[in-house]
């Protein structure tokens, strides 16, 4: 036998068996034996400079609680969060009617935000909701939509 007979067969030897092995695992995650979510972590991102510290969505309560600390160079004045999930009809809405205490430079603030149709939902995956919370800087005209703005996020978890 040659060297490069050896070696060819070799190689198809050791394909041929990675080969069974990705097809084994590629049955396995498209019946759902084993949820590739379970080994990605849970997070939540509120945009820059608003740093998301703790998250709890809470099935049971019906509710989103996040605990965020302002990183802006200004105090800000919250005026609304929404929290959506297009797939499972979920729609968490917070208006806040106190404007005049604002979240101040490198305050932790506990933002609670009732959600409609988290009851529903009976997957025991990771779901990912899409957030959107609108603010103004302490010391502009709240009143004047020109001086609104968005901040953007994200919070991946499973429901508690």
């Amino acid at each position: 036998m040659s060297r490069a007979q050896i070696a060819v067969e070799f190689l198809m030897t050791y394909g041929w068996a990675l080969l069974g092995i990705f097809l084994v695992v590629g049955v396995i995650v498209y019946f759902g034996v084993v949820d590739p979510t379970m080994f990605l972590p849970e997070k939540c991102e509120l945009g820059y400079r608003l740093d998301c510290k703790d998250f709890i969505v809470s099935k049971s309560a019906a509710q989103v609680q996040i605990v965020a600390v302002n990183n802006f160079n200004d105090d800000l004045m919250l005026i609304n969060t929404t929290i959506r999930n297009s797939d499972y009809a979920v729609s968490c809405i917070k208006a806040y009617a106190d404007p005049e205490k604002p979240v101040l430079i490198g305050e932790t603030k506990t933002l609670t935000i009732p959600c409609a149709g988290l009851s529903t939902i009976k997957d025991k995956k990771k779901i990912q909701f899409d957030l959107e919370s609108w603010y103004y800087l302490n010391g502009t005209d709240g009143n004047n939509k020109i001086y609104h703005f968005p901040l953007y996020g994200q919070i991946y978890a499973k429901l508690s």
